[in-house]
This record gives C-alpha cells, sequence and structure tokens, in this order.
C-alpha cells in the first residue's frame, strides 16, 4: 500500500513536520524498489549530507553510557574512562545516527534525496521535497552528520537496494500477519551502496530510524573518539566549559575552542570574549549584545563604534555586568531607556533593540547571571578580559 500525505515545504528555515511531508508511506520491498529505482540513484555522487533530527545515540550521556558498555576495565577504569573529559581519543564508536526524523543526501547537481524509517517496517521517501535549510520539527540537531559518513562524502552511489526478511507477526504492533501464520516478506532497510566499498543503511527500529555508515558485505564501520567529538553540538559542547566546570543556562551564551565554526552555527558573527585564565573564548552572538553594549557604554562613558578591542580589569567589567542585571530588574522599560539614554552613543542601539530586549529580558538576565558566575570563577584582582567587537 502507498499512501501519500501532506503538503509541500516552500520556505528555507520552516520546520519539519512529518504530517506535512509530501513522501509515501511505503510498506512492501517491491513498491520501496519502485520508489528507489524511480529517483535514478545510482551513479549520483554524494556532496553532503544532514539528519534532521537529534541523534539520541550521540548525546552526553549516551556517548558515556556506549564507552562504558564497551570497555574491558575493572569497574573503576571503567567509571574513570567513561567520563566524557576522559574518553580517550582513539576509541572506537560506530559510524551511527539513531533519529526520529528525515535523512538528507544531496547530490552533485544539487538534488537533495530525502528518506525516512519513521516505523518498522515503514520507510517514506521523496526527491527535493524538503530544503536544504529546513529545521529540525522535534529536537535540535546535536551532530554534524558529514563527520559521522565521512567515508560517504564525495563517493558515487553505485545501487539502491531493499533487504528483507520473512515475518510472522507485525514488528511493531505483535499481531500475526496471517491468520494461518505463515510469514510475510517485510523490509529490514535500505541500503545505498558506494563505490568504495562502503554503504549507507537505513533501518527502521521501532518509532525510529538508523542511519548507519556500513561495509557493503554488512561489517560495522567505526570512527576513533577524537574525530566524532568534532562532529558533536549538544548543548554541553555548545555551552558548557568543563575545565572549568561552568555550565551556561542560556541559549546566548557559547563556550567554544572553535569560534569559526560557532559563528556558521548561528549564522552571525559576535562579541569575543577572552581570558588567559579560560581554556574557552566566550561567544555572543551580535544580534544578542545589546544589553552588554549599552552596560559597556554606561560605564565607559564612550561610544563603541570604531573600536576593535576593549580591555576590562575585574572591577570594571564587575561594574558592567551590574548596570546590564539592573537594567533587566527595571520595573518598567521606560527606567532602561532613561538610565541608557545617559550615554548619546546607545540611542540606536535602544532605537533597534529596545523592544526585542525587552520583550525577552527574562533570558538577557539569564546571559548577564551567566556572565556573573563565569566571572567568579575565571576572574581575579589581576585579570585583564578582552572583548573582541569587530
Amino acid at each position: 500500500m502507498i499512501i501519500v500525505k501532506g503538503r509541500e515545504f516552500t520556505e528555507e528555515g520552516a520546520a519539519f513536520k512529518a504530517s506535512d511531508w509530501l513522501a509515501p508511506i511505503l510498506e512492501t520491498p517491491d513498491e520501496i524498489q519502485i520508489w528507489l529505482d524511480a529517483f535514478h540513484l545510482a551513479g549520483r555522487t554524494i556532496m553532503n549530507i544532514q539528519t534532521l533530527g537529534h541523534a539520541y545515540n550521540l548525546t552526553r550521556d549516551a556517548v558515556e553510557d556506549y564507552v562504558y558498555t564497551h570497555l574491558d576495565q575493572r569497574p573503576d577504569e571503567e567509571t574513570k574512562l567513561s567520563d566524557y573529559a576522559s574518553i580517550p581519543d582513539d576509541f572506537p564508536f560506530l559510524r551511527l545516527i539513531e533519529t526520529d526524523e528525515p535523512l538528507m543526501i544531496q547530490f552533485e547537481d544539487g538534488d537533495t534525496f530525502e528518506i525516512d524509517a519513521p516505523q518498522e517496517p515503514e520507510f517514506r521517501m521523496s526527491m527535493n521535497e524538503l530544503p536544504w535549510g529546513i529545521l529540525p520539527g522535534i529536537n535540535d540537531r546535536n551532530c554534524d552528520a558529514k563527520v559521522v559518513f565521512g567515508p560517504c562524502i564525495g563517493q558515487k552511489i553505485t545501487a539502491a537496494k531493499v533487504n528483507t526478511y520473512l515475518a510472522t507477526n507485525h514488528p511493531m504492533y505483535g499481531r500475526p500477519y496471517n491468520e494461518d501464520g505463515t510469514p510475510k516478506c517485510i523490509a529490514s532497510s535500505v541500503v545505498l551502496e558506494l563505490e568504495n566499498g562502503y554503504c549507507i543503511q537505513v533501518k527502521p527500529w521501532f518509532d525510529y530510524a538508523d542511519y548507519e555508515c556500513m561495509t557493503v558485505d554488512g561489517k560495522e564501520a567505526y570512527m576513533p573518539f577524537k574525530d566524532l567529538k568534532y562532529g558533536l553540538h549538544n548543548w554541553e559542547d555548545l555551552h558548557d566549559d568543563d575545565t572549568i566546570n561552568f555550565h551556561a543556562a542560556s541559549y546566548m551564551l557559547y563556550c567554544s575552542d572553535n569560534i569559526d565554526d560557532i559563528c556558521k552555527r548561528v549564522a552571525e558573527n559576535g562579541i569575543i570574549l577572552t581570558l588567559p585564565e579560560s581554556k574557552k573564548p566566550l561567544f555572543i552572538p551580535r544580534s544578542r549584545f545589546a544589553v552588554m553594549e549599552w552596560a559597556l557604554v554606561y560605564v565607559l562613558h564612550e561610544p563603541l563604534q570604531g573600536q576593535d578591542y576593549i580591555h576590562l580589569s575585574k572591577t570594571v567589567w564587575e561594574e558592567v555586568l551590574c548596570a546590564a542585571e539592573h537594567f533587566l530588574t527595571s520595573r518598567t522599560f521606560d527606567e532602561i531607556f532613561d538610565l541608557v539614554l545617559q550615554e548619546k552613543a546607545n540611542l540606536d542601539s535602544i532605537n533597534r533593540m529596545g523592544k526585542q530586549v525587552w520583550v525577552n529580558r527574562r533570558d538577557y538576565l539569564t546571559l548577564v547571571r551567566d556572565l556573573i558566575r563565569w566571572s567568579e570563577l575565571v576572574l581575579d584582582n589581576r585579570s585583564i578580559l578582552e572583548i573582541d567587537i569587530r
């Protein structure tokens, strides 16, 4: 049976919704193969890969659990080595993503193949129905699929196949397919074989999908943790600095050694705070820096325009944070307006950003209080904080 439902996605940046996806629900191996053949996948070269959903097997907890259950060590060593910060760089991880939204494969001509296995034994697939810039519909992405599927990038598809098995009962609901117990042939996975001996396997597992890079002969493929961790962006990877035991509560504040990667992720440049004492610099997207800009001008009594770097002592930085917190705990926006406009340089900024800041003042207050906690961890009386505002 082939069921088609939904509507076409036309907007870049729209959120994925399964019921709006114009892709058929395919159940039998024959119809799945017919659709695969209709897309003429063989001969196409894979240029990019992304998953829409959250990789449940690649959260911090899941990564630590995987290491713990695959270490052949004494219990105390297992506990120590399975701590995220202590995982050995050469520890092997499966090239696997477990999620509940589609896998998207982009080819050399710009076409995009989308496939999902929403529940066993169903598959859905389409070509050019989902824009590449579509957003996850359920949970944020937490990994870069190009890293996990590294051996597949730049490779040509040589075949698209359906693997099958015989089942007497429906794998999800447990009811017999036939009253007399006769088994039914159902699809176990879709496999895209590649010219370098690897393949991409799409396999339903209850109500989510396993997307895995394997060898064509069915052997699991592995990657060292030192490679995997650069493809992970769980909340902790983006917003925490374990070296100083700092855990941000604000989505506006990033901690990362790779500022270029953060800029690409948030699609804008930002303000960078660095200290020799802190291993990771802090990054605040420029569109989220308004309150701190007002506070800096208020305390320093000079405009920021034309400056590239600001260097502040601990005492002056604490005054800036105190001013920002005071702005955001005011009873009315007029109180902020009167304080901020004491420095004329803030006029343009408050006209542009005032409403957005006031409506989202709780979020901005969380940012400021994160900065206060971070400062308490890393600053001493000799510290000089560098703020890159270029």
